[in-house]
């Protein structure tokens, strides 16, 4: 599974002349990291008073958007 490794390494073989890793995945790895920015952006409003009365909301997706990125890590 290509998200196990270090970056540089999916990186240069998706660069080389091998039929893998393609597009498809390159396309989920970058759909992965928009859903790890969404869960970034709702944890860092989670416990803030100003956000109060929209906790269970950003709780819940929270919830959704690390289950879409797993799947996506699944898809590299």
């Amino acid at each position: 599974m290509y998200v196990k490794g270090p970056i540089i390494d999916y990186l240069d073989k998706l660069a080389s002349s091998s039929p893998e890793p393609g597009g498809g995945s390159a396309s989920a790895l970058a759909a992965a990291i928009g859903a790890a920015l969404v869960s970034m952006v709702a944890n860092l409003t989670i416990g803030k008073k100003k956000y109060a009365e929209v906790q269970d909301r950003i709780e819940k997706l929270v919830q959704k958007s690390e289950a879409v990125r797993a799947r996506l890590q699944e898809l590299v």
